[in-house]
């Protein structure tokens, strides 16, 4: 932050350090001085959309929904393609639970879209929307036909992250054999794929991980516990980051089940705190442990954690919600 500000000293009409500076407040909690930044990016180039989108996913990450959309709008006044502000409208609408206007401007997005990016983009907030309403048919009848874009132009990455994103919404839906199914498909298009060997060992280890949750829930504790280890084992191994958070995170889970409630707790922190899943996993763990106060805490954060087209918030924030109702 310190260099960005300096940054606008030396150079006050460079635009872009308004921006990063806006995020990078907005990242540590500070709105007030994310709101002068995004406003002065505003002032300095009006006639680009990119000021209003960012304000506006300020806006939605505060909770402030309507006055979101308005700067959503202005975004697509100045230029009626910018995608990603007409998918900032639908997930206002999914945080304010109005599920068939979001539904509906994403299916308008659909219609207009200028690629199959863009028509995936489309068809995952709407992904999103069936989740948080509880219709898992309807969140699988979008996946497939963004898998159906996927197969149409044989991509194989993207083949095998729709399969995984079917496999966790079957899996949190507690269809564990459907789920498992779906996680063979990904891993199976992978390995033929001609992808490199990296990409294909990283699917590789998060199918252990997959594995892991499925024996996890389906009443194997110590399949799931070996699992685990070796997930863990070669996600250290690898440096991933992502699956290093996802090894806590199993590890997390497994603990909890074992009633473990302190054990879950420290390995749950160490997961990955973007993801609004870890926040409510959390809460169960604190609650389990008689901490009702932060159990609420988490709860709270996770229930207004209002991330972008987030599929992981989506599976958890009803639950979160009646959490902190409840407390």
């Amino acid at each position: 932050i310190q260099h960005l500000k300096k940054s606008t000293e030396i150079a006050p009409d460079y635009t872009a350090s308004y921006n990063m500076l806006g995020y990078s407040y907005r990242n540590l909690g500070n709105f007030d001085d994310a709101e002068i930044s995004f406003r002065k990016y505003i002032e300095l180039i009006p006639d680009d959309p990119n000021p209003y989108d960012s304000y506006a996913e300020m806006l939605l990450k505060q909770g402030r929904y309507d006055e979101s959309i308005v700067q959503y709008r202005k975004a697509l006044e100045v230029n009626p393609d910018f995608f990603a502000s007409h998918m900032g409208i639908s997930n206002n609408l999914i945080y304010q639970k109005k599920y068939e206007q979001a539904k509906e401007n994403c299916k308008n997005c659909y219609d207009i879209a200028k690629n199959d990016g863009e028509r995936r983009f489309a068809l995952f907030t709407m992904t999103v929307a069936y989740v948080d309403e509880g219709d898992i048919d309807g969140a699988l009848e979008q996946m497939q036909k963004q898998f159906e874009i996927a197969k149409a132009i044989n991509d194989a990455g993207a083949i095998t992250a729709d399969f995984n994103t079917m496999g966790n919404i079957l899996y949190e839906a507690g269809k564990y054999e459907e789920a498992r199914q779906k996680y063979k498909d990904a891993l199976r298009v992978m390995l033929e794929s001609d992808l490199s060997e990296e990409v294909k060992e990283n699917t590789r280890r998060l199918a252990i991980y997959n594995e892991g949750r499925l024996q996890l829930k389906t009443g194997d504790l110590e399949d799931a516990k070996l699992l685990a280890a070796e997930f863990s084992t070669k996600a250290n191994n690898a440096n991933n980051t992502f699956q290093i958070w996802l090894s806590h995170y199993l590890n997390g889970l497994i603990a909890l089940e074992e009633e473990e409630f302190k054990t879950a707790i420290r390995e749950l922190k160490s997961a990955n705190l973007q993801n609004p899943q870890t926040h409510y996993q959390l809460a169960l763990a604190y609650l389990g442990d008689g901490n009702n106060e932060e159990a609420k805490k988490y709860a709270e954060q996770c229930a207004n954690f209002n991330a972008l087209t987030s599929l992981n918030q989506a599976f958890v924030r009803n639950e979160a919600q009646q959490m902190v109702a409840s407390l």
